[in-house]
């Protein structure tokens, strides 16, 4: 809503409702779970097409290629976008290095992005193996509450950890585990929408995708 007022007559007053739509898509805005990470270790990595302006632009189906920069290797070379113009795809760093960077590309149209510089620090690297085996219900996430449910048992503790789009920590959470149901509760400051929720042992971890409804 746009109002405006007259400067010499404050009883003039007119407003009208202005809608905002996303223009062409123009690029990628690429993103990772973290950015300082291990050797070895994996990651999430989202592309979230956008236009000129970074507005988000949704548009579903679209083929999102992977590359990375000094190796490492992709759970997918390609990846699709969701109905929110987001694709997303989970990365393993590479044993050598100490930078890369995800590019996301699509041909048609052309555009693409590049995430920021991902550190790789070998003093970082515990060699997690992604064995957790672990379903999240319910999922779109409801009341800030959902459990996690251990398809095996783990160690006597698992860490849950959730992260922004934007590659935040914004929770994290260390509790006795329980192999059938483990009961999580958010803080309801937390705002709706995607996040990426990992669990992990300090011998294994695995990544899901989550919404808060």
């Amino acid at each position: 809503m746009i109002t405006v007022v007259s400067t010499t007559d404050p009883t003039a007053v007119g407003s009208a409702l202005v809608t905002v739509v996303a223009g062409a898509p123009a690029q990628f805005t690429v993103n990772a779970s973290s950015t300082t990470i291990g050797t070895n270790q994996q990651i999430t990595v989202t592309a979230q097409l956008a236009d000129a302006y970074n507005n988000p632009v949704a548009t579903s189906g679209l083929t999102v290629n992977w590359t990375a920069t000094n190796g490492g290797s992709f759970s997918a070379g390609s990846s699709v976008t969701d109905i929110n113009g987001m694709a997303s795809v989970t990365f393993t760093t590479a044993g050598n290095t100490t930078t890369q960077v995800v590019t996301a590309s699509a041909n048609s149209p052309t555009v693409n992005g590049n995430s920021p510089t991902i550190t790789v620090d070998e003093t970082l690297s515990t060699e997690l193996l992604d064995t957790v085996a672990f379903n999240v219900f319910p999922n779109p996430i409801t009341n800030y509450r959902f459990n996690i449910s251990l398809l095996e048992a783990i160690g006597n503790m698992i860490k849950v950890e959730l992260y922004s789009v934007l590659g935040q920590q914004v929770f994290t959470l260390q509790k006795p585990s329980t192999q059938y149901t483990n009961e999580i509760e958010l803080p309801q400051t937390l705002g709706k929408g995607v996040y990426f929720l990992r669990v992990s042992d300090g011998v294994s971890a695995s990544t899901k995708k989550v919404v808060i409804k």
